[in-house]
C-alpha cells in the first residue's frame, strides 16, 4: 500500500527535544524508540498550521508530514530556533503501508497504535485503525525493496495510495493541506481524541487559545465523517452549507466504491443533520459514518 503526499523533515542537535516540546501539540515525553504520536504545529492564535506524526530518528527526530506543506513547516521552525542547537533539515524517506492480517505473517509488527517495532534499517508503526494497519518508515531504496517483496506475496494485497487516504478517513485521523492550514483549533481535528495534544506539557506555541478552548467548552466544530454519491472527489477546503447556512469544511476526501467518503471540520449544532451538503453539489445530500473512535 502506497502512502500518499508524505515528506520527512529531520530535526535533530542538543536541544531538538526542549525546542519540539515548545512547539508540538503533542507531549514529546511519551516518544521513544517504542513509541510515535500524531501531533500538529500551531500559529500564535492555535490554528493548526500542519498535522505531523513523529517519531524518535537517529540520535534526533523524524517528523512525516504533507509534502505541500514540509518546506513552510520548516521555514517557520527556523524562526523560533534563536540560539538553541537545533538542526531542521528535509530527508528523502521511504513510506510504505500495509494491512490486514497477513501482514502479522510476515514479521512480529506492533499490535497498540502508535507502537513502534525497529527491525534492521526499517521501523514498523502501527496506527490507528479499527483493523491491522502499519506505516513503514526507511531508506527509499530499502522500502521499494520491501515493496517488490510484498508484491510477490500472494498473501498480502500492495494497495494504491487512495486506499492509503481512504483508510486514514475511515479512521478519523486528519491531514491537513495547504487550502485548510491555520484555519482550524487542534480539537476541531479531533486531536485531543487520537492522542495528538498534551493538556498537561506546558507551554508551546498556541497553547493558551487551545487551552483555555478546552476547558471552557468552546470547541463548537468537529471533525466528521460524511459519504454521499457525489460526481467527484471534494477538494480540501471545500464548504458545506446546511439549509443555505455554512455548516463546515472539507478536509480530506476520496471515492470508496459509488461514493466519496470525507472528513469534514463540522458545526456541531449541525452535524446530525440530514440536509448537510456540499455546496458546489447542493442536489446530493450526505449522510454521517462512524469514526474509529467515539466523539464527545
Amino acid at each position: 500500500m502506497a502512502v500518499p503526499g508524505l515528506a520527512g523533515l529531520r530535526v535533530a542537535g542538543a536541544d531538538a527535544f526542549t525546542f519540539l516540546q515548545g512547539q508540538a501539540t503533542c507531549d514529546l515525553r511519551r516518544i521513544g524508540p517504542a513509541r510515535s504520536s500524531l501531533g500538529a504545529f500551531c500559529n500564535p492564535q492555535g490554528r493548526v498550521v500542519a498535522t505531523f506524526r513523529i517519531l524518535a530518528w537517529e540520535e534526533g527526530y523524524l517528523l512525516l508530514l504533507p509534502a505541500e506543506l514540509a518546506e513552510a513547516v520548516a521555514k517557520r521552525l527556523r524562526m523560533y530556533v534563536l540560539r538553541a542547537k537545533v538542526e531542521i533539515q528535509p530527508t528523502a524517506i521511504g513510506l510504505a503501508g500495509i494491512a490486514g492480517p497477513a501482514a502479522a505473517r510476515i514479521r512480529p509488527l506492533p499490535a497498540e497504535t502508535d507502537a513502534v517495532i525497529p527491525t534492521g534499517d526499517l521501523a514498523w508503526i502501527r496506527v490507528l485503525d479499527r483493523d491491522p494497519r502499519w506505516l513503514v518508515v526507511g531508506e527509499p531504496r530499502r522500502i521499494e525493496a520491501m515493496r517488490r517483496e510484498l508484491e510477490s506475496r500472494p498473501d498480502v494485497v500492495v494497495a494504491d495510495d487512495t486506499a492509503w487516504s481512504l483508510r486514514e478517513i475511515r479512521s478519523g485521523v486528519p491531514t491537513i493541506h495547504t487550502a485548510t492550514s491555520e484555519k482550524f483549533l487542534p480539537q476541531m481535528l479531533n486531536l485531543d481524541l487520537v492522542g495528538g495534544i498534551g493538556f498537561d506539557k506546558g507551554c508551546y506555541t498556541g497553547q493558551e487559545v487551545i487551552a483555555r478552548a478546552q476547558f471552557r467548552g468552546q470547541v463548537k466544530r468537529r471533525l466528521y465523517r460524511l459519504a454521499g454519491p457525489l460526481p467527484r472527489t471534494p477538494a480540501p477546503g471545500e464548504p458545506l452549507v446546511d439549509e443555505g447556512e455554512t455548516a463546515g469544511q472539507v478536509i480530506d476526501a476520496a471515492p470508496a466504491g459509488s461514493v466519496r467518503e470525507l472528513l469534514a471540520v463540522v458545526r456541531c449544532d449541525r452535524a446530525h443533520s440530514s440536509t448537510i451538503r456540499l455546496e458546489a453539489e447542493p442536489a446530493i445530500p450526505l449522510h454521517r459514518l462512524d469514526l474509529g473512535y467515539t466523539l464527545p
